[in-house]
């Protein structure tokens, strides 16, 4: 597939937050704009997962990091869907799943530093290449998928050292207070009503439509999400076919864009 070819809405920002951004040169908004770019590398399709030993290892490494990046990419989209629609909600909902996919891809980084024997790994794989959230009848196989609590704090000591190497000092547990404020749209609590209006001397009014999507200029924080989630999947990969370079080639499989 050429890159031109899969959907990849451009992100249309708000006029006056580019002014507010104007002296960035709008270089924070790169990750959302260029992820495609940055994740195209490591895509790979037509895996052949019938392998032995270590070549089985690698390829089901290579089949869990493509599928993961191709779901980001949709991910990427309904966030941007979000912005040009000017919608809070898409927005918050996105970034959850992109930090999700960080502790994801941080957690299998974390597994092949340890070099466990292949059998080993494997064991240790089967809950992210096979896990299922699905309950009863709607289970597939037996293999639970890993708890979404556990996928955040992977991702929040992966981001600590992250942050360290490019220089940039954030709070400490990062990951874990975004993802837990950025969880307010998708339950119904009192954060989640903020947004879509307000107390005032003990009355309660919703927005209206201009106001609601006024908050994309209002809490710019919300960009900082997607744009840090990109920034360490693209990371992530790097160091993954870094420590596996050669091995990746020795498995049968294309890459997903041409």
């Amino acid at each position: 597939m050429k890159l031109k070819d899969f959907p990849y809405p451009k992100l249309n920002l708000p006029i006056r937050l580019k002014l507010l951004e104007k002296d960035s040169e709008m270089s924070k908004f790169q990750p959302i704009t260029d992820y495609i770019h940055l994740v195209s590398d490591f895509i790979y399709t037509d895996i052949d997962i019938t392998g032995k030993d270590s070549s089985l290892m690698h390829a089901w490494v290579l089949r869990v990091i493509s599928s993961n990046l191709i779901r980001s990419l949709y991910i990427r989209n309904s966030f941007v869907d979000g912005v040009n629609s000017r919608n809070i909600y898409s927005m918050q909902l996105a970034s959850k799943a992109l930090f999700e996919t960080v502790g994801l891809l941080a957690s299998i980084l974390d597994l092949i530093e340890k070099n466990d024997p292949p059998e080993v790994f494997m064991s240790k794989l089967e809950p992210y290449a096979l896990g299922n959230r699905a309950k009863g009848d709607y289970m597939v196989g037996n293999v639970e998928a890993i708890n979404v609590a556990t996928l955040i704090e992977k991702a929040d000591k992966y981001f600590t050292k992250f942050s360290k190497e490019i220089g940039v000092d954030f709070e400490k547990n990062f990951f874990i207070n975004f993802y837990d404020n950025s969880s307010s749209a998708s339950h119904p609590c009192y954060d989640s009503y903020e947004y879509i209006g307000t107390m005032n001397e003990g009355t309660w009014s919703a927005f209206s439509i201009e106001v609601f999507k006024e908050q994309l200029l209002t809490r710019r924080y919300i960009y900082i999400g997607a744009q840090v989630s990109q920034a360490c999947i693209s990371n992530i990969c790097k160091k993954i076919f870094a420590k596996y370079c050669d091995e990746f080639k020795r498995v049968s499989a294309v890459k997903f864009f041409d």
